[in-house]
């Protein structure tokens, strides 16, 4: 099994959320632990996907797109 691992950061608290949103929707999970603030109000979260579960997710949202 392969797992793809992204850090997100951003300073801006609405583009980090609606980012780390678009992401779950999209099969991937927050990975425990991970979120903080850091210096200068920049958020952070580590994120991940099982590629085989993020192209199913991705394949079954296509289908019910048409």
């Amino acid at each position: 099994m392969s797992k793809q691992i992204k850090t997100i950061q951003s300073s801006d608290k609405e583009e980090f959320d609606k980012l780390i949103n678009q992401l779950l929707e999209q099969g991937w999970d927050l990975v425990d632990g991970t979120y903080s603030v850091l210096k200068d109000d920049v958020y952070s979260q580590v994120v991940s996907v099982d590629k085989v579960k993020g192209y199913t997710r991705m394949m079954s949202q296509k289908e019910n797109e048409q």
